[in-house]
């Protein structure tokens, strides 16, 4: 809110779609289908539409920004040692 972005609260109960997910996530809908496909994000179909969990989506999230942080510190940690990493 701080920063000009917006908010929503939701119960952790709630189950979002694709295009929801993909909002919360910052990642295309395309991306949660394939994630979805590969088994990493579980969700059940209702209709024609892909359900999942809002925790589900939000423990995704939290991975992947600590796989990012991972990532960074070891391109951080490969410049300091001067391995050719730009």
């Amino acid at each position: 809110m701080k920063q000009g972005k917006s908010v929503a609260v939701m119960a952790t109960e709630t189950e979002v779609n694709t295009e929801e997910a993909a909002e919360i996530l910052g990642f295309p809908k395309s991306y949660v289908v394939r994630v979805q496909d590969l088994g990493e994000l579980p969700f059940r179909t209702v209709g024609w539409q892909r359900r999942m969990r809002l925790t589900d989506v939000l423990i995704h999230k939290k991975e992947k920004e600590r796989q990012g942080r991972l990532l960074a510190a070891m391109v951080q940690e490969a410049q300091d040692l001067k391995l050719g990493y730009q």
